[in-house]
């Protein structure tokens, strides 16, 4: 029999009230005894309690190896008990270590792995709170990693059923919703969200999530109302808090916000010692999120100070630790807004460095990164391993948009060089407006208004000067991405006039070395296209309103037309026939185009799409969302053209670019794609198309074809404004020219050539053999005699 100071329920329970004090330490021996007690009785349900109460105290004590090997016995322990409730409980916290130790891609496989348990849970109040518990973590991964949207999908979820949380949990999901609330632009109901939040842990007596709402109450304070007094003030309360309880990762939190606010308020000495002791903690704690955001602070300290060799050198570590927590991200969903809250560190470094080849290293490192995952395993070392690849005649512009300054890199087989120029809210402004502008057939000032962007982007870039440059790639940056830099001034024109344009996410993904062009027979398919589809007779459509589109009239005689040109056998899918499962069976054909209507939500890449004919008698239309386009069959396709609205445009992601059917096409390994940037009327764009399919079947490369489009509207009557013209741009390898089709006629003319001679033949055989024949029957007859 057990005596009363071995009772390991008693000893657990007060391991767990020191636990919820913030006493990690007590909490740690206590449940430590409590575990060899119910190991000596074999109850594995409670052994693993006590163990994930030791786990907890490690964990908040920033132990973070210990807590691990704790929580996975009490995984263990549980599952083998059937005590499925404390078996998602324990499969959460291992998530959450990986979490802290920016293992996002474990944390993300753990969470999942609790949500699939979470049914196994026989009590029905013990199974909602703990998916809704699993469902919180997973919305706070998704928080970090820069997905938002989703995020706050998953708290929205959460809030409407509240009564499934307890307090402490409720209190967690209002504060990661207040966080999403601000960063929404709402800091009034962020705050008494937090507010509320405060209010739950207070009444729970958790220290812990005290602080977290403290510190977020105090960021509010800081950064939407630039009260940085007051904000100082509640993060000297959140940290004094943390140092009592011993929670060493709240203690670093709050003093990365803090030095940030003294920061902001010109108190570089508080800033910097603020951010010296979180570094310091958080390399100790091995916690390499919060160690880059101390690093990037004291960078921000030594550029304050006039101090760039220090600021570089701390940019350069805060960098590499980023990179080495993106690296341990597995799939492409995890990595794809990773550098979205973390642009801002390399861009300041871009801004400090005067060494070009880091410079060049670090704009490619955040830019396109996913894109690039998918496309090439690896990306250049260095400039000159680019530019030794590029081909002659070539050049790449690569640009850059920071907060107060910009630059321009060039790289060409002759020649490299950078040139920076300080960068406003009003040029700022000017590039927001000049998409607005080029796209508007009634402005008329639109050259005037875009020549000193024109020359802020143009000026002292060497290519352009050179005569034997005559291609460019563009690879944009932030606005710069909703411009057609070929419809900016240049010199007594335009820069169309001058060079053939095409644009890349990135230069590592900008094309090289030219590709021979390929021969297809006429019986092979040469192209597949989808125009104008109809609607069904349903009279409802649940997914989006499309009371807005309308027929597109001169989309089938296009693709008609762009087949003619073309030659070689085309599938055409038009009106009612041009339904997504036509489109899910590939011909292989090297063009697939689109003459049809686009919906691009800027919030939302997910909700975007391409509309195509109803399969079905219960829909009106039906859609290609722009999520699909990775698991459509595109092996094969050279060339896919979007013939459609504004289908180059998408939600600007900071490390990754806009997020547009451009990308996703791309990504799913087309490797040239045409899209547009603004609305083109239906006529015009038949008009357009029909030109550029002719300048490609002529051999031409798709930069080229479409440049000489371009300039046959840019010098006509009638539709010389780049409205008419300009939308359409090149993505990816414009240097790829369309397989030559061998017609049937390079059949039939042997035949006939073979027919002719053998005509020509005969009928010499048949002249020959006449005069043969004429010597035997007319015989000479002699002359006589009168007399005779």
């Amino acid at each position: 029999m057990l005596l009363a100071l071995e009772d390991p329920d008693a000893i657990l329970r007060k391991a767990q009230s020191d636990l919820s004090a913030g006493r990690y330490s007590a909490a740690i021996r206590g449940g430590e005894q409590a575990a060899r007690l119910f190991r000596r009785t074999r109850d594995d349900a409670k052994t693993a309690r006590a163990l994930t109460n030791v786990g907890l105290a490690q964990m908040y004590s920033g132990d973070y190896e210990p807590a691990l090997q704790n929580f996975n016995e009490a995984s263990s322990l549980s599952q083998k008990a059937k005590d499925f409730d404390h078996h998602v409980t324990s499969l959460n916290n291992i998530g959450t270590v990986f979490y802290f130790r920016g293992r996002y891609a474990d944390a993300m496989d753990r969470y999942r792995e609790a949500l699939d348990k979470v049914s196994a849970i026989p009590n029905k109040k013990a199974r909602a709170s703990r998916r809704q518990l699993t469902i919180a973590n997973i919305a706070i991964l998704y928080q970090t990693l820069g997905q938002y949207d989703r995020a706050l999908t998953l708290y929205n979820e959460l809030l409407n059923s509240p009564q499934a949380l307890s307090a402490p949990e409720e209190a967690q999901v209002l504060a990661n919703a207040g966080v999403l609330r601000r960063r929404l632009g709402d800091p009034e109901k962020a705050m008494s969200t937090y507010h509320a939040a405060q209010a739950l842990y207070k009444k729970a007596g958790l220290l812990d999530g005290e602080i977290a709402v403290l510190n977020n109450i105090g960021i509010v304070q800081a950064m939407d109302l630039s009260d940085f007094h007051a904000a100082a003030a509640t993060f000297t309360d959140s940290l004094e808090l943390a140092l009592k309880s011993g929670n060493r990762p709240l203690s670093v939190q709050a003093r990365l916000y803090r030095g940030q606010t003294y920061l902001r308020g010109g108190e570089l000495t508080k800033s910097s010692a603020d951010f010296t002791a979180a570094a310091n903690d958080a390399k100790l704690l091995g916690e390499q999120e919060e160690e880059w955001k101390a690093e990037y602070g004291l960078a921000s300290v030594a550029v304050r100070r006039g101090d760039p060799a220090t600021a570089i050198d701390l940019l350069r570590h805060a960098v590499g630790l980023i990179e080495n927590m993106r690296s341990a991200l597995g799939s492409h969903s995890l990595r794809s807004a990773f550098l979205a809250d973390k642009r801002s560190v390399y861009d300041l470094l871009i801004e400090k460095s005067t060494n070009i080849e880091e410079v060049f290293e670090t704009m490619e490192h955040s830019r396109a990164r996913g894109l690039s995952d998918r496309i090439t395993q690896s990306r250049p070392a260095s400039i000159s391993t680019l530019t030794s690849s590029l081909p002659a005649g070539t050049a790449v512009l690569e640009y850059w948009i920071g907060e107060s300054s910009a630059a321009v890199l060039w790289m060409s087989a002759r020649q490299t060089g950078i040139r920076r120029w300080a960068f406003t809210a009003a040029d700022r402004n000017t590039m927001n407006s000049v998409h607005s502008l080029l796209s508007d057939p009634k402005s008329t000032d639109w050259a005037t208004f875009t020549a000193p962007l024109a020359r802020q982007l143009f000026a002292e870039v060497a290519p352009l000067n050179d005569p034997l440059i005559q291609r460019l790639i563009i690879v944009p940056d932030g606005p710069l991405g909703q411009i057609p830099f070929e419809a900016l001034p240049f010199g007594k024109g335009l820069l169309i006039d001058r060079f053939t344009v095409s644009y890349a996410p990135a230069a590592a993904l900008a094309p090289t070395a030219p590709k021979r062009r390929t021969v297809r027979w006429f019986w092979q398919s040469s192209m597949e296209a989808f125009a104008d589809p109809a609607p069904g007779s349903a009279e409802k459509n649940d997914l989006v309103n499309v009371d807005r589109w309308t027929r597109l009239p001169y989309a089938g005689p296009e693709v008609h037309s762009i087949a003619g040109v073309l030659g070689g056998r085309a599938f055409l899918h038009e009106g009612p026939d041009a339904v997504k499962s036509a489109l899910r069976q590939s011909t292989r054909a090297p063009v697939l185009h689109f003459a049809t209507h686009a919906f691009v939500d800027i919030e939302n890449p997910d909700l975007s799409y391409i509309l195509l004919a109803p399969g079905t008698r219960s829909q009106r239309f039906d859609y290609l969302f722009q999520k699909e386009v990775g698991e459509l069959p595109l092996t094969g396709v050279q060339l896919l053209t979007l013939s459609a609205c504004e289908t180059a445009l998408g939600k600007v992601v900071p490390g990754e670019g806009s997020e547009s059917f451009s990308r996703a096409f791309l990504a799913a390994g087309v490797p040239t794609v045409v899209t547009s940037l603004w609305s083109v009327s239906d006529k015009s764009t038949a008009g357009l198309m029909v030109r550029f399919y002719a300048r490609l079947a002529a051999g031409d490369s798709v930069a080229e074809a479409l440049r000489s489009a371009k300039l046959e509207f840019l010098r006509s009557a009638t539709a010389p404004h780049p409205a008419y013209w300009a939308a359409f741009v090149v993505n990816g390898d414009g240097a790829m020219r369309l397989p030559y089709i061998i017609g049937w006629e390079w059949f039939a003319m042997p035949v006939l050539l073979a027919g002719l001679v053998l005509f020509v033949k005969a009928s010499s055989s048949k002249r020959r053999q006449k005069r043969r024949n004429g010597a035997g029957v007319f015989v000479a007859i002699q002359p006589k005699h009168l007399d005779q």
